[in-house]
């Protein structure tokens, strides 16, 4: 799972190749967890070091990600709660991890490099807030657009900010569902405030069920019991 490579062929035709040859704009803002080749030394798998930092140079280009798949934009993480932790736009990082996350944290528990004053809680609200200026930009532009949001949320860690926590009722996991829903409502908002909503198609869907009980955190079913929060 860490450092992983390419899952997508470079010949296969994706969605948004597809819509892009049809004339259309289009970017992914969020978690693209689908690999990318890590500029590691030649010859050898690119990695977590002993130190906790790793072989990654962070200075040149992440060859096959996004922007080879049919996207002409990339903004996000690679996944929450897997190293690097550090924020990527297109084909490069935002910066170099040069500290390690650190041990025993209950939000990240995988070891591995992080941008300096890396917060968790800040990713959600980050690539909202990218996506909604991503469809503003849109405004008086002649193509048609699609924007693919991979939310980093409800996925692990599971860190609600400080506007939500309590909010559900639910614990932190309601509290982190009810700002996916506002995340959700923050696009659907932007659609209609910039006139594209009655011309737009949304889907929203999920790749995962819901949440599993773990040493820490009860699960979805045992959540419907104590709270009522149906999380799935």
């Amino acid at each position: 799972m860490l450092f992983r490579s390419p899952l997508i062929e470079a010949n296969r035709l994706t969605l948004p190749e597809m819509l892009r040859q049809k004339g259309y704009s289009t970017a992914a803002i969020g978690k693209w967890h689908l690999g990318w080749d890590w500029p590691g030394p030649s010859g050898v798998k690119p990695g977590v070091t002993p130190d906790g930092l790793s072989n990654v140079d962070y200075t040149r280009p992440l060859a096959n990600g996004p922007i080879t798949r049919g996207f002409d934009y990339f903004f996000g993480v690679d996944l929450p709660d897997f190293p690097p932790y550090v924020f990527i736009e297109n084909d490069r990082t935002l910066g170099v991890p040069t500290e390690t996350i650190p041990t025993g944290n209950p939000d990240i528990n995988r070891k591995g490099p992080m941008m300096k004053d890396w917060d968790p809680e800040k990713i959600l609200p980050r690539i909202t807030e990218r996506a909604v200026s991503h469809i503003g930009s849109r405004v008086g532009k002649g193509e048609p657009f699609f924007l693919y949001f991979p939310l980093t949320s409800p996925h692990y860690p599971v860190v609600p900010t400080a506007e939500f926590k309590g909010k559900s009722g639910a614990g932190d996991y309601g509290d982190f569902v009810m700002q996916t829903d506002a995340s959700v409502g923050a696009i659907l908002e932007a659609l209609r405030r910039h006139g594209f909503e009655k011309n737009t198609l949304v889907i929203f869907t999920s790749d995962n069920g819901p949440e599993v009980a773990s040493e820490v955190a009860i699960g979805a079913y045992a959540r419907i019991e104590r709270y009522g929060h149906a999380s799935m």
